[in-house]
């Protein structure tokens, strides 16, 4: 099963179609053959390539500017209080997707502007993806390895403005964005299968220039659609992620966990784990769920975080391993024009191209303060929304 280019966006990153989905996207789209060059828009990108496709260079862009705020967090003289102001704007994604192809190696180089605080520009991506093996993908560089049936949606089509909590929680410990990674999916119809082996994240020694040896980890997604009719789609899967060892710093091999509100609007984390210090392994597992009947559209997901303490730690007195977690519950019904496409080849549920209203809302829940350490600390929230994406 090809990549479907016609029904789901483009997406929020370089490419990584095959060549045979490549020149099938290109037969379907609109081009213009220049002199031995050919000009056209497969997969929503425009594009230069050559007339056998065989070489090609395609630019993608990704603009979400988030406006709002928090009207009912109080007063003060400056119209807010504490860093929950009742009106904020912010970038939180501006990308410039490159890839060069060259038959089925392509090269991926997306710079980012924007950011959960925008004003500084970075990397999204830089990676090298080789696509010849039918309905499968092999990334080396850095990328976002996908974990957790939210991490695997597109950021063009969320169910709402960002991820639950806990999601965001788990992609901190080996995975999340401008991670270094060597890995895979493949995927069928019916079935997707993902594991990667990955470091340090991009940037992690400019911010603390004290790493002396860096973090290594991995992460396995497996998943499966047991239902899929036309009304109905069934989706079971597990997900599971590790840290091996943490980036070794001048506080030795330290952890911290945390997450703003479900919105970039303000900067404020409402949980954190602190920082912990003396770690070995980090490790998270948990199962996913989702169930579509025709507009409708429930999903939820479950993690379990381990947290175990190092030699170091225990050397200098009592120091149990910790254990986190964290839930939510989503789900929307279109209201008008088409529901949302399961996409085999994410193991997730996408938006389609063409507008559509819907309403959605969510419920999670995420505890970063172990019962070992005497206390808790829980974060829930709801929302919701209807929007027409274009």
């Amino acid at each position: 099963m090809g990549y479907d280019t016609q029904s789901i966006p483009p997406p929020d990153h370089g490419l990584n179609l095959s060549f045979a989905d490549f020149k099938r996207a290109t037969r379907t789209a609109e081009t213009v053959d220049v002199g031995g060059i050919r000009i056209g828009f497969p997969a929503g990108r425009p594009t230069i390539a050559s007339s056998d496709g065989l070489y090609a260079f395609s630019v993608g862009l990704v603009m979400h500017l988030d406006i709002g705020g928090f009207p009912s967090s109080g007063g003060s003289a400056e119209g807010q209080t504490g860093r929950f102001p009742k009106m904020n704007e912010n970038a939180r994604r501006l990308r410039l997707p490159l890839t060069w192809r060259y038959g089925n190696l392509l090269a991926n180089l997306t710079p980012e502007w924007g950011s959960t605080v925008d004003g500084t520009a970075g990397l999204y991506e830089a990676n090298i993806v080789y696509s010849g093996i039918h309905n499968s993908q092999f990334t080396v560089g850095y990328y976002q390895p996908r974990v957790t049936m939210q991490d695997s949606e597109s950021s063009n089509g969320f169910i709402l403005m960002e991820r639950a909590s806990i999601s965001e929680v788990v992609r901190q410990i080996a995975a999340g964005d401008t991670r270094l990674s060597l890995g895979g999916r493949t995927h069928q119809n019916r079935w997707y299968l993902g594991a990667y082996l990955t470091g340090q994240t991009y940037g992690d020694r400019t911010n603390n220039p004290t790493v002396s040896d860096s973090q290594l980890g991995g992460l396995i997604r497996v998943a499966g659609r047991p239902v899929a009719t036309k009304d109905v789609d069934l989706h079971v899967g597990v997900s599971s992620t590790m840290s091996f060892k943490r980036n070794q710093t001048s506080q030795g091999r330290v952890l911290s966990l945390s997450d703003r509100p479900e919105t970039r609007l303000t900067n404020e984390r409402l949980v954190s784990s602190g920082t912990l210090l003396n770690i070995g392994k980090v490790w998270a597992v948990g199962p996913e769920l989702a169930l579509r009947y025709d507009k409708a559209l429930l999903q939820a997901e479950y993690y379990h975080i381990g947290v175990d303490r190092n030699d170091d730690a225990r050397s200098t007195g009592p120091a149990p391993n910790l254990g986190f977690d964290g839930y939510y519950v989503a789900g929307s019904y279109t209201l008008f024009g088409q529901a949302r496409r399961y996409s085999p080849k994410d193991a997730a549920f996408q938006r389609r191209r063409r507008k559509r209203i819907s309403i959605s809302g969510i419920i999670s829940g995420v505890r970063l303060k172990s019962s070992d350490a005497g206390a808790s600390w829980i974060s829930t929230a709801t929302s919701s929304r209807t929007h027409q994406p274009l």
